[in-house]
């Protein structure tokens, strides 16, 4: 016996914007929340000379265009008539979002025109390329590189490179990057929050002391912030002393980091950081606002409240001199204005009670979804365009799929 529920959900919108910037062969308009991140920007620009560094929390519905603000550093650059800097690094909690955010960066790009160019001494790796860019009004063309950045990547990359280490697999990566911000040509970098591991495995070839390293950061913070006062230089005086990690290979995993990760982070898609990726969110957050003495630019992307993960972070912000803001995504003051995010969708959900009871029960119903599934998707492809199904077990995607 079986029935069902529906439930109606009405269109998610935001604030359009005004501002529309020439990007390759077509026009980009932006939405008001990606005017204000790109505005932050444009004011850490104005004051590099200064504590020109920030810590922004970002809250926007999923499918508005967070991940489209790891453009924001390279627009702004334009808008202020200034070098794009060293582009940026957005953090994903998951290896598959990172590579679809990499994916969707790079079809963006595509459809406004930008043209895609061959890499010299990576060897056609689909994890780095390298796109032919024209922003603004002027002719000027800027090469983007994006890199996907992953234990499994990092393999893939060795293998196209002829390299015989992963360290080595990074410095080529390294080079090619550092050498582009040289010549004033930006990267994107995605990754994962396994990423500092990487690092420090490439000084230490030891996970465990990987690890270890950044369980000392994190102590080491939490001294410096309940002493009054904070000290960076006894932070770090902290970090050395407690012996996680040799002075020689401190220097080495520095200039890496460095060369990587650069100043500007985005931890996109925080809502989805679980118990394992948020120490490492944490470790590398402190890190950069260390490290980068003022002007690192950290934004914090999410499509729910903060939490307090992110409010700690705030406060060490805070604490190192850090400008901190907070930017959501407003719906429109009129409820039929602005940017459609989401339409109006239909929620169906289908309930099965089973004719028996123990092992045996759960074994029909599990035969029930993949019996009864298909005609289901059939009926409501007649009323609606597109047509998503959830199921509970991933054998059970496939044998819906192949019928």
């Amino acid at each position: 016996m079986g029935f069902e529920t529906v439930l109606e959900i009405s269109p998610i919108r935001v604030e359009s914007g005004s501002t529309r910037i020439r990007f390759c062969n077509r026009t980009l308009k932006l939405r008001r929340f990606q005017e204000e991140v790109v505005e932050v920007f444009r004011e850490s620009i104005r004051g590099r000379r200064e504590h020109s560094g920030f810590l922004l929390s970002l809250e926007a519905p999923t499918g508005a265009g967070k991940t489209l603000t790891l453009l924001a550093p390279l627009i702004a650059a334009v808008l202020e008539d200034m070098s794009p800097g060293h582009g940026s690094i957005g953090v994903y909690p998951a290896r598959e979002l990172a590579w679809d955010q990499f994916e969707s960066i790079a079809s963006l790009l595509e459809r406004l025109g930008c043209r895609e160019e061959k890499l010299e001494g990576i060897g056609g790796s689909e994890y780095v390329r390298a796109y032919s860019v024209r922003l603004g009004d002027g002719d000027a063309r800027r090469k983007l590189v994006l890199a996907y950045v992953t234990s499994e990547s990092i393999e893939k990359l060795l293998d196209a490179c002829g390299g015989t280490s992963k360290r080595e697999a990074l410095e080529k990566l390294a080079d090619l990057l550092v050498f582009g911000r040289f010549q004033g040509e930006p990267s994107i970098v995605f990754t994962v929050p396994e990423y500092p591991y990487l690092l420090l495995e490439a000084a230490y070839r030891d996970f465990h002391s990987a690890g270890y390293w950044i369980s000392e950061v994190a102590r080491c913070f939490s001294k410096a912030l309940s002493d009054s006062g904070f000290s960076r230089d006894a932070f770090i005086e902290c970090v050395w002393s407690s012996g996680a990690l040799r002075r020689s290979d401190a220097r080495e995993y520095l200039r890496l980091y460095t060369s990587l990760v650069g100043d500007t982070i985005f931890f996109d898609e925080f809502h989805a950081y679980d118990s394992l990726s948020l120490p490492a969110f944490q470790a590398l957050a402190v890190a950069a606002l260390a490290e980068h003495r003022g002007k690192a630019r950290i934004v914090i992307s999410s499509a729910t409240p903060q939490d307090k993960n992110i409010e700690l972070v705030k406060k060490i912000a805070e604490k190192l001199g850090y400008k901190v803001y907070t930017i959501r995504a407003k719906w429109p003051s009129k409820g039929d204005h602005g940017d459609v995010v989401r339409r109006s969708t239909r929620l169906v959900i289908h309930y099965y009670v089973p004719t028996r009871s123990g092992a045996v029960a759960y074994y029909e119903a599990q035969r029930k979804v993949v019996d009864e599934a298909p005609r289901i998707v059939k009926n409501l492809l007649e009323k609606a365009r597109k047509v998503v199904v959830f199921v509970d077990r991933v054998s059970n995607v496939y044998a819906v799929a192949e019928k």
